[in-house]
């Protein structure tokens, strides 16, 4: 049971301007009710999780009422063959956002842990998030970073993926993976010499903190800040303690850097909330189609996403049990390895450069797996690494960012996470997005995001691949769905690709076009210290994949928009034709792409120099 300041926790008083405390993580297993039973690594899971209920609720339901129906409840639960899978991603830290989208979500619901007097029931006997019957979860990764719900957030993730662990997918983001440098850099070690620079300098604003003003608050500060893309995320933890006290709101003062610094490292560490999200993680997510590939329907989530570079394509340290698969790896010309006493000498394994790929359909090179080899060389890479870095590479000593390099126990998947190989392994020269990952490439070409080349549909046709759906990017306020038009586009093999792109992180500074709508609701004053959140304050959308007899048959979206609109599309899958006709993911003038439907009109939006852009017509002609 709660004890007594547990439960005045929950039924704390808070300013209007606050949303929900936070309970405190509590020791012992998490219950496998209510879901799947089997655990997904087969012996009990360790530091478990406290559930949470918030007190109040920021968006109604009603929004999301049209698109329950194939996520029901009274859907016979977990058909393999007809069920709905729920994508969100990029939350980091946002519990604001993330807790928006359970509130609206078709496969995601929370039960009441909290009564009409504000006391907390008993969480062994009531979970507070739930996934649907008949439904499947997919987060697309990034799970920190940018709110003060790090915590929070990852508590939820990692408690749904426990509970289902058949149903509920975690895949590894950018901001995900790097947590695992701070095991390193925050050791009593590392903070005993002076600070080293990374080697990805073309990334980093500022120099590190010098010898004299070198505390650990200061280093931890500049790691976040300058390396990390995370400048406030220093500040937003100290809230997130803070939450976590009686009174919260007059206590900032009581939670020293110190505090905040112990609470990174912790997370990062065995036992840690980041470190059990690795432990459970992957790099990609398929369901491939039933039956004939050559038919189509299947999906495949990956954070960033698929290039004619990365496409098949294995780590270094990837270890393939299948002999077919050992020539498809990322081949390796040194055999150096990362050592900590080498430092700063160069360190990993020399990546050959991926086969240059013939702009034509069938310009795939013989030596790439196909999408299920793939997945499953990708996922056992991820798994072997985060399980060598739980049991020793975290203790190894060192400090990676300094030079990079492919390497055993957490080394190799650090460096897979990163998009910058180290310019030893790039003939001496420092080249940006030079390493072939799926996490930190994107859609993006020539300024704005654009379908797959034609060899990468023709991969993923070949594997019965319909529809990606990814995160990593930001696109505005709403997903942004990209259609191909099938085999009667010139030069595009595919029959009817979907390319998904859900990152919404930036969402508030989304510009509208005055002479439709109004702008968007502005966001809330940030606390001193705080430079603001990047999304808005009432904009939330969830991408929901259909599968039927086993494959993909539409795609759909739904949500508000920043200026509180409601928004919906529906894509077809496989059918090129009703595709064309949707009127859906189709790129206009001036690059405008068609994003869904509101009550005014096609929602329209780009994305160039001066940020993300909308505008609502009623006429896709008119589009300029």
């Amino acid at each position: 049971m709660f004890s007594l300041a547990q439960r005045r926790l929950h039924a704390g008083v808070v300013s209007s301007a606050i949303l929900p405390v936070v309970a405190a993580l509590s020791a012992g297993a998490l219950p496998a009710t209510n879901g799947d039973t089997k655990s997904n690594t087969g012996r009990r899971p360790s530091n478990a999780l406290q559930d949470r209920r918030r007190t109040s609720r920021l968006v109604p339901r009603q929004f999301s009422a049209g698109v329950r129906a194939s996520c029901d409840e009274s859907t016979p639960p977990q058909s393999a063959t007809d069920f709905c899978i729920g994508f969100c991603t990029d939350i980091e830290g946002d519990r604001q956002y993330w807790n928006r989208y359970v509130d609206s979500s078709a496969v995601l619901r929370r039960t009441a842990l909290i009564d009409s007097t504000g006391v907390a029931s008993d969480p062994s006997s009531c979970s507070s998030l739930q996934l649907r019957d008949g439904c499947h979860f997919v987060f697309g990764g990034d799970a920190v970073d940018k709110g003060d719900g790090d915590l929070e957030v990852l508590a939820d993730l990692i408690a749904l993926k426990r509970k289902y662990p058949e149903r509920v997918h975690l895949l590894f983001g950018n901001r995900d993976i790097n947590k695992m440098r701070l095991v390193q850099e925050l050791s009593a070690e590392q903070l005993a010499i002076p600070c080293a620079d990374v080697y990805f300098t073309h990334l980093v604003s500022q120099p590190p903190p010098p010898p004299g003003n070198d505390t650990p608050a200061a280093r931890l500060r500049w790691i976040l800040r300058s390396t990390m893309g995370s400048p406030d995320a220093f500040e937003l933890r100290r809230l997130e303690l803070a939450r976590q006290k009686v009174g919260w709101f007059s206590s900032l003062r009581g939670v020293s850097d110190d505090a905040v610094v112990a609470s990174f490292r912790e997370m990062a560490a065995p036992g840690g909330l980041m470190a059990s999200y690795l432990e459970l993680g992957e790099l990609a997510v398929h369901y491939p189609s039933r039956g004939d590939c050559s038919e189509g329907g299947g999906v495949l989530f990956v954070h960033g996403a698929v290039t004619e570079d990365n496409m098949g394509v294995l780590p270094v340290e990837a270890k393939v049990h299948s002999p077919g698969l050992k020539k498809r790896r990322l081949q390796v010309t040194k055999s150096q390895k990362f050592k900590p006493a080498s430092i700063p000498k160069p360190a990993g394994g020399i990546p050959r450069k991926p086969s240059v790929i013939a702009p034509v359909a069938t310009g795939i090179p013989s030596d790439r797996c196909d999408v299920s080899e793939w997945v499953a060389g990708l996922n056992l890479f991820a798994r072997e690494q985060a399980t060598g870095w739980l049991e020793r590479g975290w203790k190894a000593g060192g400090c990676w960012s300094a030079t990079g390099g492919w390497g055993p126990d957490g080394l190799g998947l650090m460096q897979y996470g990163f998009g910058t190989l180290p310019k030893e392994l790039t003939g001496g020269e420092l080249l940006p997005s030079s390493n072939p990952t799926i996490v930190t490439k994107s859609w993006w070409r020539d300024g704005m995001p654009q379908l797959p080349t034609a060899p990468v549909q023709e991969y993923l046709r070949r594997s019965g691949v319909s529809v990606v759906v990814s995160g990593h990017r930001p696109h505005g306020d709403a997903p942004l769905l990209m259609a191909s038009r099938g085999r009667e586009e010139a030069g595009n093999p595919s029959s009817g690709l979907v390319v998904v792109t859900a990152d919404t992180t930036m969402s508030a500074g989304v510009l509208w076009d005055n002479d439709v709508l109004s702008s968007p609701v502005s966001p809330e004053t940030p606390p001193k210290g705080i430079t603001g959140p990047g999304r808005g304050t009432v904009d939330v959308s969830e991408v929901l994949i259909d599968i039927r007899g086993g494959r993909a048959a539409a795609v759909r979206v739904h949500g508000l928009l920043s200026n509180g609109e409601k928004l919906n599309a529906e894509m077809p899958v496989g059918d090129a034709a009703a595709i064309s006709s949707s009127g859906l993911g189709t790129v206009q003038l001036h690059g405008w792409w068609v994003k869904g439907v509101t009550a005014a009109g096609w929602l329209c939006s780009r994305v160039d120099e001066s940020g993300a852009s909308n505008c609502v017509k009623t006429d896709l002609k008119n589009v300029s």
